[in-house]
């Protein structure tokens, strides 16, 4: 198994982070919206627990999809 040293949770991580940018506020804001998407599903919305899949989910856009009784906006 690859080992990975982050300065982050990669659930959590942002696409900024994962390319390695400067921390930025907004990190934050994303790893917030993971926890809201967390709190309203009941899991995570990147669905790999293995941390390259998840970075390579975020960097890709593939999440689990919200169900069609959340508003559209919400989605």
């Amino acid at each position: 198994m690859e080992t990975i040293k982050t300065r982050f949770t990669p659930p959590y991580a942002s696409l900024e982070q994962l390319k390695d940018d400067e921390a930025e506020p907004y990190f934050d804001m994303w790893a917030l919206g993971v926890l809201v998407f967390k709190m309203m599903m009941g899991e995570e919305p990147f669905p790999f627990i293995d941390p390259i899949k998840v970075s390579d989910a975020i960097k890709d856009n593939i999440r689990k999809p919200m169900p069609d009784h959340f508003s559209s906006e919400l989605r």
